[in-house]
């Protein structure tokens, strides 16, 4: 087998295009009309394709430079990322060994809650996202110790696009589900010359296997005839890894299979507003200015013998005129209003509403409240379960870098799930007090109410106010009170 015969899995094969087109969407107008540049009709329609003339050519392109896009696909992904983290992530307590993990923890700098803010987005944009808990491999082989981490050896946690999890398979293993095969693409710089000043961009794949109940990795670099060789990975007791510590992160849950695509089909009709948005702008443009009608024959041959030196005709502009002769008739024909292109448009600006980019627009109306009940439960049940699902992809993460550093660990990870303001008034806020002083449940749950209705801020720490409050208990003098 050679490098070049590796195959991607069939699924990924037939979601390639869909995934791309709502990463194209997302990005914007730049990006559309850059694939519509390197392949016209890409997204935008080719005027008359069989015209290979260069007055065609530059049609085409004047048509595809005055077209505009309005991204409610992007801003549709930012409204439901910032529900999403409009709290911030509760890190479980780590042991001292794992706390480097909130400030870097896939080794570039990148903190557990700003990796977990942009693998919700992919997820939120294309349904699948990779999580690979990976250990440096130590110079010379052996077991990592306590002065290894100290000196900078430590797990770290990788993610990979939809597009670099190209194959997958799965085997029931003592009536377990795990993945036996994930190959992964990656890219690296490779440098060419001593000085190390030229350099490339090359491509390898990292293979991880599950044989016989044991992981293992193998590098294959593009261009080679042969893989690295094939190596087990150990844990920090010195034991191999009995699982591939790598998660997919999905729209409904976190197994190998294709998820749906949450963002798909606003995108789909994003692009269908940006089609007539540029039939409207171009249509626009071609007939919106009056064109001259001259019925008159005179005029007719006169324009059939531009030699004519008695000619009346004169250009169209300031200090011109056109004389037509008896009976000749002059005018502008004005075309009506090109309504149908901007009907569409505004039409499928209420899908993209209705699909979802309701969190984009303001209603304006009055709403019962059962009404806005019901919408922000159909609006935050895909992202509650995307919530979840990373949630347990991070939780399952830690518990392998634990493993790795043969450290304890009990935690969750967890990203919110209160997506909206929650308000109360005095009265539910005097029921809460009651409730409390009743014995219903303990003074923490009460106040975590309060602190989801932000009367107490969400950053703080529920055991320091319960400090707090009692040291300014003991200095009062009930007396005085009294």
């Amino acid at each position: 087998m050679k490098w070049h015969e590796i195959t991607p899995n069939e699924e990924y094969q037939e979601n390639l295009p869909r995934v791309q087109l709502v990463y194209d969407v997302v990005g914007g107008e730049f990006l559309l009309k850059k694939r519509d540049n390197e392949k016209p009709g890409t997204y935008l329609r080719v005027i008359n394709s069989l015209d290979t003339s260069e007055y065609n050519r530059r049609l085409n392109a004047s048509y595809r430079k005055s077209a505009v896009f309005y991204n409610a696909t992007g801003r549709t992904l930012v409204g439901l990322l910032g529900m999403l983290y409009r709290i911030d992530p509760i890190i479980p307590e780590l042991p001292s060994m794992m706390e480097y993990v909130e400030i870097d923890i896939d080794g570039n700098g990148m903190g557990i809650n700003q990796q977990s803010h942009a693998v919700s987005s992919e997820v939120i944009q294309v349904g699948r996202h990779g999580l690979l808990t990976d250990m440096p491999i130590k110079e010379g082989g052996g077991v990592t110790t306590v002065a290894d981490v100290s000196n900078g050896l430590r797990p770290f946690v990788k993610r990979y696009r939809v597009l670099d999890i190209i194959d997958w398979d799965e085997s029931a293993i003592n009536g377990l589900t795990k993945p036996n095969l994930i190959v992964l693409t990656e890219t690296f710089t490779h440098f060419v010359d001593e000085m190390r000043i030229k350099k490339e961009i090359k491509k390898r794949f990292r293979i991880l296997r599950l044989t016989d109940n044991k992981y293992t990795q193998q590098l294959w670099i593009e261009g080679e005839d042969e893989p690295e060789e094939e190596f087990e990975i150990l844990d920090g007791a010195g034991n191999v890894f009995d699982e591939i510590p790598f998660v997919v992160i999905g729209s409904e849950n976190n197994d190998l299979s294709v998820d749906p695509l949450p963002l798909e089909s606003v995108a789909r009709i994003n692009i269908g507003h940006y089609r007539n948005g540029a039939d409207l702008e171009h249509s626009s443009f071609q007939l919106s200015a009056a064109t001259p009608h001259i019925a008159d024959d005179n005029y007719k041959n006169v324009l059939a013998n531009p030699n004519n030196k008695t000619s009346t005709v004169q250009k169209f502009g300031e200090s011109s005129i056109i004389v037509t002769g008896t009976g000749g008739k002059f005018e502008f024909v004005q075309p009506s209003p090109n309504v149908l292109a901007n009907d569409l448009a505004k039409n499928k600006e209420q899908q993209m509403i209705a699909l979802g980019a309701q969190l984009i627009s303001d209603s304006g109306g009055t709403e019962t409240a059962e009404a806005v009940r019901t919408k922000r439960a159909a609006d935050t049940s895909m992202l509650a379960v995307i919530g979840t699902n990373v949630s347990n992809g991070y939780t399952k993460s830690l518990n392998w870098v634990a493993r790795f550093l043969n450290v304890d660990f009990d935690g969750e990870y967890q990203l919110n799930s209160n997506f909206f303001d929650i308000k109360l008034s005095p009265q539910e806020r005097q029921q809460i007090i009651v409730e409390w002083q009743s014995g219903l449940y303990p003074a923490r749950i009460a106040r975590e109410q309060l602190q989801i209705s932000k009367v107490i801020s969400i950053d703080e720490k529920l055991d320091e106010l319960q400090e707090e409050v009692n040291g300014e208990l003991s200095t009062i003098d009930l007396a005085d009170v009294v």
